[in-house]
Order: C-alpha cells, then structure tokens, then sequence
C-alpha cells in the first residue's frame, strides 16, 4: 500500500490535488521524463508540457491511477515494492 498527500501551497493558500498516477520506473519512463530535469525532488511541470510524456501504449499498460480526497489524501492498494513516479495533478485558478 501507498498512501500520501499531494497539496500545492502559495501564497498562503493551498489545493489539494485531484487525481494521482503512479508509474514504476522502468527504462521508457525514465526516458521520457528525462525531460523535465532531475525528477528526484518536488517538481511543478505545466500540465500541456506534460502530457506527450504520458501517453503511449507502455505507459498506458503501466500507469495507476486514483482521485484523491478534498484533503490531497490518495491511497494505492497493493503496490509491489520498488521505485516509482508519482505524479499529482493540482488545478490552480487565478481571478
């Protein structure tokens, strides 16, 4: 199991993430990610920029995905040990 909480915080306000995938990392989706830099920290990535980089049929076969709770709350049941790559989508509006 893998359980967490994904929040986007600025400027003393903060957004709980809406949904979050989860990819093991294997040969292809360290290649495709290599990217946007050193994936070893928090990163933000436009989500246009993104979204080349999760497409594909091995991605696709591979890629977990769950909502998260108002909180930014997610659990994925059932997670094999190993290396993954979490990634938390967060929608920000600006008025």
């Amino acid at each position: 199991m893998l359980a967490g909480h994904a929040t986007l915080i600025t400027g003393g306000y903060s957004r709980g993430c809406e949904d979050v995938i989860l990819l093991p990392v294997t040969p292809e989706v360290d290649q495709r990610f290599t990217q946007f830099g050193n994936l070893d920290n928090d990163h933000f990535i436009g989500e246009f920029a993104f979204r080349s980089a999760i497409v594909g049929q091995e991605i696709q076969r591979l890629r977990r995905e769950v909502e998260c709770a108002g909180d930014g709350a997610f659990l994925f049941p059932n997670v094999p040990s190993g290396e993954y790559l979490l990634i938390a989508r967060v929608t920000w509006s600006v008025r």
